[in-house]
């Protein structure tokens, strides 16, 4: 399937569009259901949707799935979040927060050149099939595997008081009773506003602009602008995911680390943000110059400093009563 640029940006817009108009509807519902079952019905949902994209006849089929797929992943990082609060201390959730981030970028580098590999040989029908499969298994291992921390079995009574000594969030994860729910207040309302959370908005905002360019457009910018071969283009791309891996992982090591040494935690969170932003717009010099080397070399670097700054970091920092 042969697409114009235009409907190429409309067919990537469709995910990050719903999948952040339903950031607040999947919290909500993950408030409701507990994390368990939110990532149980999110995978599966999501993996479903991209199974049968790589059975697609048109476009608009295509994108008619490719929206699912947005919805269902919504609350995959709300539910990532409360995990993490639920199971770490404050002075451990950075790094908890950089390994689980640091995954989708492992998977990138590696199997990026794999799945291009698939396209190249058999056509890009049996990506969507390969990777939808794998999701659906990989849900039903969580749905058989996870527990909160309180359901778990091998963790002891004992075991949690040092949890919640140690400010984590025990009772977090588990699914809200039904007489225990509190509906929204106006003053639930106002914290949208509040200035902890606009700061995240802006944050979030600049650090997710250059991932999607990633995720999205980077394959297609290297073999249309820059007039690299398909297969070459998926081996580049693994070196920018590499220096991404290792971004995040140093982040969240970083930030912990800094808490250790009495450093306050918004100052400890912060740094990372802001020196990654900053030094992450060096991707702008990839405009100038055709050389396929020094291409990957600043989208490296670039991706490299955006991902220090996990901006997730900072929302695993409170214990926000509802994930919505």
């Amino acid at each position: 399937m042969v697409l114009a640029k235009r409907k190429w940006a409309i067919f990537f817009l469709l995910l990050p569009g719903l999948y952040t108009l339903c950031q607040i509807p999947g919290g909500w519902f993950l408030d409701r259901v507990g994390s368990r079952m939110t990532y149980f019905i999110a995978i599966f949902g999501w993996s479903v949707a991209t199974l049968f994209q790589g059975f697609a006849t048109g476009l608009m089929s295509l994108i008619g799935l490719r929206a699912i797929t947005g919805i269902f992943e919504a609350p995959a990082f709300p539910t990532n979040n409360r995990m993490v609060t639920s199971w770490f201390p404050e002075h451990e959730r950075a790094s908890a927060v950089g390994f689980y981030t640091s995954g989708q970028f492992v998977g990138l580098a590696f199997l990026t050149p794999l799945l291009i590999w698939i396209q190249e040989l058999l056509s890009w029908h049996w990506v969507f099939i390969v990777t939808g499969a794998i999701g659906i298994v990989w849900s039903l291992i969580w749905f058989k595997v996870y527990q909160p921390p309180r359901l778990t079995k091998s963790i002891s009574k004992a075991e949690l008081t040092i949890f919640a000594t140690a400010a984590a969030w025990v009772d977090g994860d588990a699914p809200a009773k039904k007489e225990a729910r509190q509906p929204m207040t106006k003053a639930d309302w106002k914290l949208v506003f509040h200035r902890k959370l606009v700061g995240v908005y802006l944050g979030q905002f600049a650090v997710t602009s250059t991932l999607w360019f990633f995720l999205t457009w980077f394959p297609n910018y290297l073999t249309q602008e820059k007039g690299i071969t398909a297969l070459k283009a998926g081996f580049m791309t693994t070196v920018p995911f590499l220096a991404a891996f290792v971004g995040v992982l140093l982040s969240g090591w970083l930030a912990d680390r800094l808490v250790r040494k009495g450093v306050s935690l918004g100052a400890a969170r912060k740094t990372p943000i802001i020196c990654g932003l900053l030094i992450s717009t060096c991707i702008i010099g990839a405009n100038y110059t055709n050389d396929p080397v020094w291409i990957m070399t600043l989208m490296a670097i670039a991706f490299f400093w955006q991902r220090l700054c996990v901006y997730h970091l900072v929302t695993g920092c409170h214990r926000w009563r509802r994930c919505a």
